[in-house]
């Protein structure tokens, strides 16, 4: 589905949130437990699917404590906050305390809130770090796949293509592992179809895990099934032609 209102920010997997059968929402998305080593910046992607409906609703919150809800206090304001129907960048500064975040998700009879690309980064000194090495390539059925060895230090990586390994090189996505896979289709869309070169830096930045309850190729059914049951319609007729 590249190229509809539905795919993730970046990457092949987001996590989403459809509206409560009983509206509204109080669902939760929370992080791993963190280990800061002093005040953070926590940066996330989110997005209505759509208007239609009425815009997505959201709360960002912390906890020094565990994952109850009760634990959380919330940091982004007395209100909750309207995702637009496009992707908008969230910030939020995260105390030194803090051992997760999460975001509520309080729609009110809405459709899809959508979030991607959770983004930790520590105010602290980072290390000095080295290239990652032995990067190797692999075809398999539909894509590829890319390794390298971990750098000390790094807690995320980088990857990087261009379709000319002199010329400016895209930030595909950022991994929290020495492994990336893309496919096919991806590469089209990104215009890497004929040929393509990478690129991996290492980071110090912590990257949440993205999580979702279904890789994309079955999320298709799993939303015409919610849409049966909840009258709604899901545009996937917008899609980019390819290169």
């Amino acid at each position: 589905m590249v190229g509809t209102a539905i795919d993730p920010h970046t990457g092949e997997k987001g996590a989403y949130c459809f509206a409560a059968i009983n509206y509204p929402n109080n669902d939760w998305l929370i992080s791993p437990q963190l280990n800061l080593s002093s005040d953070a910046t926590l940066s996330f992607w989110a997005r209505s699917y759509t208007a239609q409906y009425g815009l997505e609703r959201f709360k960002v919150g912390v906890s020094t404590t565990g994952i109850d809800p009760s634990n959380f206090t919330i940091i982004s304001g007395a209100n909750y906050i309207h995702a637009p129907a496009s992707w908008t960048q969230y910030t939020y500064t995260l105390p030194q305390p803090a051992k997760y975040f999460a975001v509520q998700c309080v729609s009110n009879d809405a459709f899809i809130f959508m979030v991607d690309d959770f983004l930790v980064t520590d105010q602290s000194v980072p290390p000095v770090l080295t290239a990652p090495e032995n990067v190797a390539i692999e075809t398999f059925p539909g894509g590829i796949s890319l390794g390298w060895d971990l750098v000390s230090g790094a807690n995320s990586y980088k990857v990087y293509g261009s379709n000319d390994p002199y010329g400016n090189y895209i930030l595909i996505q950022t991994v929290d592992d020495n492994y990336f896979e893309i496919t096919d289709e991806a590469l089209n869309a990104l215009g890497l179809s004929n040929r393509a070169f990478f690129k991996i830096t290492a980071d110090s930045a912590i990257l949440a895990a993205k999580t979702t309850s279904q890789e994309s190729k079955n999320l298709l059914p799993l939303l015409q099934n919610y849409l049966l049951n909840q009258n709604k319609t899901l545009n996937l007729m917008n899609s980019k032609s390819k290169p």
